[in-house]
């Protein structure tokens, strides 16, 4: 569905802090609508670092509409597999993308696009590319310090260097800890602990060891396991020669830990789990811990003029147990791309960004509600006892079971098409 286009000769000028996954797909997303944007990001250079990514269905749409699955091609790994299992490995329900009494593995026939994984620096890259080429301008090295957006019709953002720059919509997109976010809602809002530690586990099919591991990193396959209140989910990228391990542990569990390294704390916490686990554990070539962090639910996602909005992890930061962050963040993208593409004069940009911020608190509230009752379903398996013996593991397993309801309202979230849904808006509330 081809977006409206602006008069060539007055396009607007989008300001986008942060080069990251959300920022480049909102500038691709916005230039492909016919207007300028620039993007400003701190670092000198892409991040030469990170682990998986995965986009669901809703997001690899995008980046297929984008141009972006070309260039991303060599690097993705298109899922065909999506398993729910108890902590000895055992199928907690049907497969996500198979379904239950089909033998369909095609997510393609069911929702018009697989999942894809990548390694995150592979897929910023094939976003820079893209941005690049549809006449988006990237500047590395741009810290942005300030923001003025007391004039109703233009922001301005001053970088670390003392330059300004001005424009007529300024996209925050820092990501969670971002700076400008308090002062575009002009009020407080910081993350918050989850009350979970969060680990990423890099491997290297280099360092596998075990045949077992070697056979999973060569399929098209994610693996969740859950069990003792905990959350993995691990699959390959770069086409099996690495493996996305990411895991969620309640911090109370960890309280008998002690002074061990990250790789140690895991080992001993999973003694007794599937033995993928323990393996890849085991070949880890980097393993990251820090404290989960969340932030609640907006009542708004732009300033009061409207020259200023808020998407990916600026705004939606939530627990990943359903795999929708990466994808949120590209849906925002693709609504307010949309949106912008019936703008016509700055005079509807305030409308547009209205428009988009009542598209977006909808969906990121549908599914931060199905998140928080997975979340609560997983606490309960932690009644499971700690798992170090057979009894605690099969008690973690049969609560497990519970939780697969609210794992496969996955399915719901897949079809979502961001530029219908901005058209459909756009029909009902025309500016």
């Amino acid at each position: 569905m081809a977006s409206l286009q602006l008069d060539p000769d007055s396009p607007l000028h989008v300001l986008i802090v942060g080069g990251g996954l959300s920022g480049l797909a909102t500038a691709i997303a916005v230039s492909l609508a016919g207007h300028r944007a620039t993007v400003f990001e701190a670092a000198p250079q892409p991040h030469p670092f990170g682990s998986g990514v995965v986009t669901c269905p809703n997001a690899t749409r995008l980046l297929s509409r984008w141009g972006v699955d070309g260039v991303a091609e060599a690097g993705n790994t298109a899922i065909t597999r999506w398993q729910l299992c108890d902590p000895r490995g055992a199928p907690l329900g049907p497969d996500l993308i198979a379904g239950g009494e089909s033998n369909d593995t095609d997510a393609e026939a069911h929702q018009g696009s697989q999942p894809w994984t990548f390694h995150r620096v592979d897929l910023q890259l094939a976003l820079l590319h893209r941005a690049r080429e549809v006449g988006a301008t990237v500047c590395f090295g741009s810290r942005v310090v300030g923001l003025d957006d007391d004039d109703d019709s233009r922001v301005t953002i001053q970088l670390e260097s003392g330059q300004t720059h001005s424009g007529d919509l300024m996209v925050d997109a820092e990501g969670t800890q971002s700076k400008l976010r308090n002062v575009v809602l002009d009020r407080s809002v910081d993350p918050a602990a989850t009350g979970y530690v969060a680990y990423r586990v890099t491997v290297d099919r280099s360092m596998v060891r075990s045949a077992e591991l070697m056979d999973f990193m060569d399929m098209a396959c994610i693996r969740t396991w859950v069990g003792k209140g905990s959350y993995i989910s691990a699959f390959p990228m770069r086409k099996g020669t690495k493996l996305s391990m990411m895991v969620l542990i309640p911090w109370s569990q960890l309280q008998r830990v002690g002074s061990l390294t990250p790789a140690q704390e895991l080992q001993d916490y999973f003694k007794g789990w599937d033995n993928l686990v323990s393996s890849m554990i085991d070949a880890a070539q980097r393993v990251n811990k820090w404290a989960a962090v969340h932030l609640p639910q907006l009542p708004e996602s732009r300033s009061l003029q409207g020259t200023c909005i808020l998407v990916g992890d600026a705004a939606n930061t939530m627990s990943p147990f359903l795999s929708q962050g990466l994808s949120l963040d590209l849906e925002d993208a693709g609504i307010i791309g949309h949106l912008l593409g019936h703008v016509r004069s700055a005079s509807q940009l305030s409308a547009a960004t209205a428009l988009y911020a009542k598209i977006r608190s909808a969906r990121a509230r549908k599914i931060r509600e199905a998140t928080a009752k997975f979340e609560s379903q997983l606490r309960a398996t932690a009644a499971g006892g700690c798992g170090d013996n057979e009894k605690d593991l099969n008690s973690g397993a049969s609560s497990s079971r519970e939780i697969e309801t609210g794992w496969l309202a996955q399915k719901w979230m897949w079809p979502y098409d961001a530029y219908a849904e901005a058209e459909e808006a756009f029909k009902l509330h025309p500016f």
